[in-house]
């Protein structure tokens, strides 16, 4: 999980908790305890039992119990305000990332299949021209040149791939592991 959903949700936990014993103040407290006593008398050992009751009700800080309540609900209402406008920001940033991936990975998986392998072929076609005499040296440097080109657009694709799939990773907070990365050769 992100840093940032993580710290939004124990936010969120923390203000619902506030919120709750905030509503809680409202009800009495009540307790009940129990004590036995031994103690030493003229006549010997005095053993007797004690027993209390207590029943506490707050009516002199109703008021202010009432106004801490409203500032909890408040806090917790702007805390999961916050957790969905992160969410939110966390699901474009996602949505984004897996569109340029997709992007890079369609535009390496093209540079892998078809235009490098073309570009190979006609170098190799216009050597072996060369080599008979049927195309002269400056057409064969036009054509090296051209493999040379495709060569560099083909790194700086599998830059632009690494780096969309760093993007990606960053965006979910960890690699998936059902991303398919094997397509740099």
């Amino acid at each position: 999980l992100r840093r940032d959903l993580r710290a939004t949700t124990h936010t969120l936990q923390s203000a619902k908790a506030r919120q709750s014993a905030a509503k809680l103040s409202f009800l009495p407290d009540v307790s009940f305890h129990i004590a036995r006593q031994t103690t030493l008398g003229s006549t010997g050992p005095l053993k007797s039992w004690r027993t209390g009751f207590v029943f506490e009700l707050p009516l002199w800080s109703m008021f202010e119990q009432r106004g801490k309540i409203v500032e909890t609900s408040a806090q917790y209402k702007k805390a999961m305000a916050k957790t969905e406008q992160i969410k939110l920001r966390v699901l474009q940033e996602v949505h984004t990332a897996y569109i340029a991936f997709q992007a890079t990975a369609q535009r390496m998986t093209l540079m892998q299949e078809r235009i490098r392998p073309t570009a190979e072929r006609a170098y190799s076609m216009a050597r072996q021209s060369y080599d008979v005499g049927e195309v002269s040296y400056l057409d064969l440097l036009d054509v090296q040149r051209d493999v040379i080109e495709i060569g560099i657009e083909y790194l700086e694709t599998l830059f632009a791939y690494r780096s969309a799939q760093a993007k990606l990773f960053h965006a979910v907070g960890k690699a998936p592991a059902s991303l398919n990365t094997g397509n740099s050769k």
